[in-house]
């Protein structure tokens, strides 16, 4: 009776909009009938795999197995010493050809560094000797600098001994020509006082 009643549901205005199905599928005995075929379908295939080793197409997958084992053992077995001795040949030549070429890198690499080390060692020869020639510059600057303030200095003490004896003559003149003035009452002439010593 529920079968009738689902399939009404079908061709009712929900098959419309597309609710057929979930019509469908509350209809309890389709909904477990199509459960129990998915389980049943599950599990056979779930259980064929584990005790009979063979796909659907009935190749056994042993035995693939077995064979491609058996194929890699052949195949190991048929390959002749020479080849074998090729390949080993073969691989220490390629081997001895990198060792060459990392020695030779090292060599070039030791020989980089030599030469920058020469070109650093005749850079610092090189800033040694600026330094020098700057130290000894340095020096005679200042011998010459230490000399010239000393002329400047005894220059400067004579030129004052200079000045003090000029202002003591000085001095002494104008003693002198007063006394004279004294001595002659002021009514000379000055202009005739510039020929006196």
């Amino acid at each position: 009776m529920d079968y009738v009643i689902c399939l009404d549901h079908l061709s009712s205005a929900y098959y419309h909009f597309g609710f057929g199905f979930f019509a469908l599928w509350n209809c309890k005995e389709i909904s477990e009938i199509f459960v129990l075929f998915l389980m049943i379908s599950f599990g056979f295939r779930f259980f064929s795999s584990l005790w009979f080793p063979t796909n659907i197409s009935g190749i056994d997958r042993s035995k693939k197995v077995i064979d491609a084992k058996l194929n890699r053992k052949s195949d190991g077995k048929h390959a002749s010493v020479s080849e074998r001795k090729r390949n080993c040949a073969s691989e220490v030549s390629a081997l001895r050809k990198l060792v060459k070429m990392e020695r030779w890198r090292a060599d070039a690499a030791l020989a980089e560094v030599e030469r920058e080390r020469a070109a650093t060692a005749t850079a610092a020869e090189e800033a040694m000797a600026m330094i020098q020639r700057l130290q000894r510059e340095k020096n005679s600057i200042e011998m010459a600098a230490n000399q010239q303030r000393r002329l400047s200095e005894a220059k400067h003490v004579h030129d004052e001994e200079v000045i003090q004896s000029l202002e003591s003559l000085l001095w002494s003149y104008e003693e002198e020509l007063g006394l004279l003035r004294q001595q002659l009452g002021g009514g000379v002439d000055d202009s005739l006082l510039c020929f006196l010593p």
